[in-house]
């Protein structure tokens, strides 16, 4: 299906809440946009034994950072907010980033910049994906990513988002553990395994960290949405632990953990020349006990109450 007949499904649910879809055709960044589109079709298919089919992805035409996942009329619906494309695109476009490791950048099959904005791309897609195998009540009203600041505490709401943060970072493990397998098959460089690691993770720290809630002091049981810098914590350590085991067998240890976010900081300061990597460890060190007690609060695992992505996942991996 064309990226423009799905504008007929979307007029035919008659929902006034249901954002247009965005014409991208005549945009300086249409081909981008359809390569986004192709792939993330075929990517929806291929995860179809997760239940959620028949499943549509399209853009929407708002333009602030944010993505949706929703039901309507037996479609499984994820929505990229056209701005969402335009922010990353001027993100990566614009800012250089550099890994300060010039002989491991060159067994890269792309530049620094391209893979950090393919892993956000990937991160968002695969989040709004939990959502529609996690099959929740909220798929009919939809799951949005930005939280507005009225909104009232919703426990399951942050039992879900970090379920799909964690679902996300597993997705996008299983993405670098098969990038590393076709850049070095042999396993002969094992340096690189850290280098595309660090620079997964200084992407996630760019995007999860330009959520508008990420600028509020740190808080818990607020909001419908974790603190980006709770998820985050979350999100480093997923992809950390599985991408090690799936590499070498083992889970990082505390030691290499800091380290990837030191080195990862690095890229994202010597990038951006903003604050962020120090408000972030600042809320790290400031915070670190009452963050690990408040995700260890939610079962993430064979929870017995509601359905989630992450025991899904492990049910398919066996």
């Amino acid at each position: 299906m064309e990226h423009n007949e799905i504008e007929k499904i979307l007029l035919g649910f008659n929902d006034p809440n249901l954002p247009e879809i965005f014409h991208f055709e005549d945009t300086p960044s249409a081909i981008e946009f359809q390569k986004i589109y192709d792939f993330y079709s075929v990517t929806l298919k291929n995860f179809s034994d997760y239940g959620f089919a028949p499943a549509l992805i399209y853009f929407n035409n708002r333009l602030d950072q944010n993505a949706f996942a929703c039901k309507r009329g037996g479609y499984s619906i994820v929505s990229f907010n056209a701005g969402t494309i335009i922010h990353l695109n001027n993100t990566f476009n614009t800012i250089k980033f550099e890994t300060k490791n010039s002989h491991l950048d060159s067994f890269l099959d792309t530049n620094v910049n391209k893979l950090m904005y393919q892993f956000c791309l990937h991160f968002t897609l695969y989040h709004e994906m939990a959502h529609l195998v996690q099959n929740s009540s909220y798929l009919l009203r939809g799951l949005h990513e930005l939280h507005k600041s009225n909104e009232k505490y919703d426990e399951q709401r942050h039992l879900l988002e970090f379920d799909a943060d964690q679902f996300s970072s597993l997705c996008l493990g299983t993405h670098i553990c098969d990038y590393l397998e076709r850049i070095d098959p042999l396993d002969q460089n094992p340096e690189l395994t850290e280098h595309v690691i660090n620079i997964a993770t200084a992407a996630l720290i760019v995007y999860i960290l330009s959520f508008n809630s990420a600028n509020k002091a740190i808080y818990f049981d607020k909001f419908h949405h974790p603190h980006p810098s709770i998820r985050l914590s979350l999100i480093v350590q997923t992809l950390l632990d599985y991408t090690y085991d799936s590499r070498k067998s083992r889970p990082a240890n505390g030691m290499e953990k800091t380290k990837f976010v030191i080195d990862a900081g690095n890229i994202v300061q010597n990038g951006t020349k903003s604050d962020i990597v120090i408000s972030y460890v600042k809320i790290l060190m400031s915070n670190y006990g009452e963050i690990k007690k408040y995700i260890d609060g939610f079962t993430l695992i064979n929870n017995k109450k509601i359905s989630l992505a992450t025991d899904k996942w492990n049910e398919m991996a066996k």
